[in-house]
């Protein structure tokens, strides 16, 4: 049985798995490689690895090793024809331990390196994950194919029956609703889209969006990437966009609703073993942490205080009390965005209560960091007004929407050391 040789440790490196034969078995070469160093030219598989079994065997160095059924099918339909033994794939399945966790960590952590240095992104679509209509699969790809050649002629000749047909059969694929996909096409240099054995182009993923509306997940998933593709080439990422876009995108492991994101987003927010803050970007967060060790719930919290700064940045406030309600505003979006992405964990009391001890410790630095408002600047009329803010997040978390309704309220005076005692309280009840 195949087993992964650790890589060398301080240097960054990937395995490339290379196709040898097929006689019985499918036969692969594995080598190391340095990132930095004399790399060869490789692609990257985007696939849904699909369920356990069924599973195959195929020869890694000789050595036996098991794969799931999608890749299987991937390798049976494409090679050697359209990779031969030239060609050195990247595929997470293989080239990354899966057994082992500070590997699975750094691996996760470099996925911008490795999608970004890719010659082409290999985007596999397997017809069997796809809902198929009355066209034959010839047909459907033969209309498919034509539209991206000829502008001004197949789409006026399809029937609208036909044009449903056509985008459904692309738009259900499974391959749609995965969280990867995100990443792994943002990131790509050359994207080649693998639908069975038909070559399609991204551009007639674009043409098929536009073609009929089809419902449910993969689809709807489908539509999202290519507006996140057009909005990352302006330059308008954010976390939150992203985590709201496909919080109903699957995957194997719940951390990755968080981690299947980090490879497109600034690095200040990225951390795989020290503090990263940007002293341009004000922040609480020193980084979101690639670790499979953690708890689910520690994940998302980690994102809290990122979605909060994303939301407060978008529309700067300019007043101590715009400031206040901006970051009330912007912790009920954080918080619904965790419950969206998993609503189990989210009913969980250790989680509740982890997501209102983060918004009390937060807050007032949040006040400081964020705009240069002190306490200080909160002191008289304002300052009660805050306090009575802070009690009814931490009496009630998660129904914000009530204190958009205080701004008129009557705020007495009280001083800074009361509104600090209050803070202190608070934090105290709930240690």
């Amino acid at each position: 049985m195949f087993k992964h040789r650790p890589l060398a440790t301080g240097r960054d490196q990937i395995r490339l798995i290379r196709f040898l034969s097929y006689s019985k078995t499918l036969e692969f070469e594995v080598s190391s490689f340095d990132l930095n160093h004399h790399l060869p030219d490789f692609h990257a598989l985007s696939y849904m690895w699909g369920p356990e079994q069924p599973s195959h065997s195929i020869q890694l160095n000789g050595q036996r090793f098991v794969i799931r059924g999608n890749l299987y099918t991937f390798f049976q339909t494409l090679l050697p024809t359209y990779f031969g033994t030239e060609v050195f794939l990247w595929i997470d399945q293989i080239c990354i331990d899966q057994t082992s966790i500070p590997e699975r960590n750094s691996q996760v952590a470099m996925m911008a390196e490795i999608y970004g240095r890719a010659g082409h992104v290999i985007l596999w679509l397997n017809p069997g994950q796809s809902n198929s209509g009355p066209l034959e699969l010839d047909e459907v790809m033969n209309c498919v194919q034509s539209m991206c050649k000829i502008t001004d002629i197949p789409v006026r000749s399809l029937s609208r029956k036909d044009k449903e047909v056509v985008a459904t059969t692309i738009l259900s694929n499974l391959y749609w609703t995965r969280v990867w996909i995100v990443q792994e096409v943002l990131l790509a240099r050359n994207i080649d889209i693998f639908f069975g054995h038909y070559h399609l182009s991204w551009e007639s993923i674009d043409a098929i969006c536009d073609l009929y509306l089809v419902p449910g997940l993969a689809a709807a998933s489908a539509a999202a990437l290519r507006t996140i593709l057009h909005e990352k080439r302006k330059g308008r990422l954010s976390l939150s966009d992203l985590l709201w876009d496909f919080r109903n995108n699957e995957c194997e492991n719940p951390r990755d609703k968080v981690f299947g994101f980090l490879g497109i987003l600034p690095q200040w927010q990225v951390s795989v073993t020290a503090d990263v803050v940007s002293p341009r970007t004000p922040t609480l967060s020193s980084g979101i942490i690639v670790d499979y060790a953690k708890p689910v719930n520690a994940v998302l919290l980690e994102a809290v205080p990122i979605i909060t700064a994303e939301t407060i940045n978008a529309y700067p406030p300019q007043t101590p009390r715009q400031r206040v309600l901006a970051i009330l505003r912007a912790t009920e979006n954080a918080f619904y965005l965790c419950r969206a992405m998993i609503p189990n964990l989210f009913a969980l009391d250790d989680f509740v209560t982890s997501i209102r001890v983060t918004y009390v410790s937060n807050l007032e630095k949040l006040l400081q960091l964020h705009h240069n408002v002190s306490l200080a600047i909160l002191e008289g009329k304002e300052g009660q007004w805050v306090v009575g803010q802070i009690k009814e997040v931490i009496e009630d978390p998660l129904s914000f929407g009530k204190r958009v309704r205080l701004l008129e309220s009557d705020k007495p005076e009280v001083h800074k050391e009361i509104i600090k005692a209050e803070f202190a309280r608070l934090q105290r009840l709930l240690a």
